[in-house]
């Protein structure tokens, strides 16, 4: 599997209590990768119901960008969803399924056939030259290194709305593209 790495400013925070860590990637000016490891790749479900199923920003910590290396796997992820499938589990179904009421669209009352959404997520290193590592300057902060090797978590935060945007697990880090 290939791997991207770089070293770079980042947010990183351990949870001793819960035995995981998060690292926080900006992507642009208001979103950004987070990063969440398991310390034990056994945890990942245990992690992934902590983070994703409360209002995990809320009580995340914001600690100061530090140096770090970060290596992780190029990862390349697809998915396609039925909107009305979820909805329906979700007990929602009058809003895209056959009860929806659409008649004030016009004379005739239209139904919605199919609500279909597929996602495409791609990590890979970027056209331009990758930097060169220089040797540690005395008196620099230390470098840490995070090396995603074992199960993950990731997700994609959008600072404005609050919002996280797009939920992931990687099981096998070493079997993903």
């Amino acid at each position: 599997v290939p791997l991207l790495s770089g070293t770079g400013n980042f947010q990183h925070w351990s949870d001793a209590q819960n035995n995981f860590s998060v690292t926080r990637v900006p992507l642009g000016e208001s979103v950004t990768l987070l990063l969440i490891q398991p310390q034990c790749a056994s945890d990942l479900d245990r992690v992934e119901v902590l983070v994703f199923q409360h209002d995990f920003l809320t009580w995340i910590k914001n600690p100061p960008p530090r140096a770090i290396r970060l290596t992780l796997p190029q990862l390349e992820i697809r998915g396609s969803y039925n909107l009305q499938d979820l909805l329906a589990q979700a007990k929602l179904s009058t809003l895209l399924g056959a009860e929806a009421n659409l008649g004030k669209m016009g004379d005739t009352n239209p139904r919605v056939g199919e609500v279909l959404n597929s996602i495409l997520l791609e990590l890979q290193a970027g056209e331009e030259e990758q930097p060169t590592e220089s040797a540690q300057q005395p008196g620099s902060p230390e470098v840490l290194d995070v090396t995603l090797s074992s199960p993950f978590l990731f997700a994609i935060y959008e600072r404005d709305s609050g919002a996280l945007h797009f939920l992931g697990r990687v099981d096998n880090p070493q079997n993903v593209v």
